[in-house]
């Protein structure tokens, strides 16, 4: 049979080659994964739906609260012992007590090491739930481009759907490897040293709260554009993976033509536009950054002198004001890796996005089940074509009013003139793609 396409099928391929953008108005799957407008990705949407798509992530819950909490107590135990050694056998009323200085540090001592044994083993399994997860859904998005139509996968930019399951699942997995570590045991942290903060001094803990909620509308802000920037990266980079595909696939024709300096020159424009994006994404994460590490040191310094200049207005001693100031150093922590979190964060999300948006584009070629299957005989089958019309999602009718039939065992040639239909009709007969009418 023909390889040479058929008129619409290549008509369709060199329009995809020579969109310069990569957002070919007539595509579909290309459509629903490159080009998203930006109030579309939020983020909590792309949980909610990827929470629904990767049952893994669910059974994993329990496992990322075990990790949350081991990893918030073994922070915690020092700060606190740290106030009992000071107080009780430093700077108490009996003086130095070396028996209760040696006793508190040996029991610090025990208490991490027990946590740290156990921390460690939780965080075995957070990391085997996440390496499930991406598993899970790269063969989900393997699974269900395999079953996509003819159509789907003529209309979709050559190379967009191999950056979906490469690069972008290439990006999630960054965010797994450290991204999800601060997301699971930052929470918590935070949440447990404000509960011992609030233990010390109530009025302390309101200072640095408030000093530091002041920044939360700032980083809504920058959120919501670091997402919109990074779904252009992910954009940009299947852009880019589309052109070197087409590239590499015709290299002999550029070659035969002379048309290697138009097509450099649209690879290198590629590149920029995927370097100027990658940049753009990059500011926000430059400017949120220093924002929350200079808010995080105004704090610690507003508590340090209200808790030295009223120390006995507030009813705090010695060992409870070196204390507090050890927890707004460990709050300090994961607050000052909130600009690069969110950064890795929006990445994961926006290459998410563009993953479950493959996953969500309608299989055209439904395969029958195992109930629904017609029973075939052994050895080789007759075909019968009739009334067989097909036409691509833009133009015309390819095949029209096709009567064929080929018996059992025969050898035949499709022959015929450039765009007539052949390989059209050779991938009906491999149900590759289905009849817009007739069997």
């Amino acid at each position: 049979m023909s390889d040479m396409p058929d008129t619409d099928l290549g008509r369709t391929r060199m329009a995809s080659a020579s969109d310069g953008a990569g957002t070919d108005p007539r595509a579909g799957v290309g459509e629903a994964q490159d080009g998203p407008a930006e109030e579309e990705v939020k983020a909590l949407r792309v949980l909610r739906r990827g929470f629904a798509m990767s049952p893994e992530l669910r059974r994993g819950l329990p496992v990322i609260a075990a990790v949350g909490l081991f990893a918030a107590v073994g922070r915690l135990i020092v700060p606190v012992m740290v106030q009992l050694v000071l107080d009780h056998g430093v700077i108490g009323p009996a003086g130095y007590r070396p028996g209760v200085v040696w006793a508190l540090s040996l029991a610090a001592l025990g208490a991490v090491l027990v946590v740290a044994a156990a921390g460690r083993f939780a965080l075995i399994q957070l990391v085997r739930m996440a390496e499930s997860v991406l598993l899970g859904l790269r063969v989900r998005a393997f699974e269900h481009i395999h079953r996509l139509s003819l159509a789907t996968h003529t209309e979709s930019r050559r190379g967009v759907l191999v950056a979906r399951v490469t690069s972008d699942i290439e990006a999630m997995a960054i965010f797994m490897q450290w991204g999800a570590m601060s997301w699971t045991i930052n929470p918590v942290l935070i949440v447990a040293t404000l509960a011992v903060m609030l233990f010390y001094s109530w009025q302390l803990t309101l200072l640095v709260l408030v000093l530091h909620l002041l920044v939360l509308p700032f980083m809504r802000w920058v959120q919501r554009r670091q997402i919109a920037a990074h779904s252009r990266v992910r954009d940009r980079v299947a852009d880019t993976m589309g052109h070197t595909s087409e590239t590499v696939s015709a290299a002999a024709v550029i070659r035969a033509y002379g048309y290697r300096g138009a097509v450099r020159t649209r690879l290198d424009r590629a590149v920029d536009r995927q370097y100027e994006a990658q940049m753009s994404a990059f500011k926000w994460w430059a400017f949120l950054m220093p924002t929350v590490d200079l808010v995080s040191s105004v704090a610690l310094a507003a508590a340090l002198v209200v808790g030295v200049t009223w120390s006995e207005e507030l009813g705090i001693g010695a060992g409870g004001l070196v204390a507090f100031v050890f927890l707004v150093r460990l709050l300090m922590r994961p607050i000052s890796e909130i600009g690069e979190v969110f950064d890795t964060t929006q990445s994961a999300l926006a290459a998410w996005w563009k993953v479950l948006g493959v996953l969500d584009t309608p299989v055209e070629v439904v395969e029958p089940t195992p109930s629904e299957a017609r029973p075939l005989p052994g050895g080789p089958l007759a075909v019968e074509v009739r009334s067989v019309d097909f036409a691509y999602r833009t133009g015309g009718l390819v095949l029209r009013g096709v009567d064929v039939s080929i018996p059992a065992d025969a050898n035949v040639a499709v022959v015929g003139e450039t765009g007539s239909g052949k390989t059209t009709f050779a991938r009906l007969l491999a149900r590759l793609a289905d009849p817009t009418a007739g069997e």
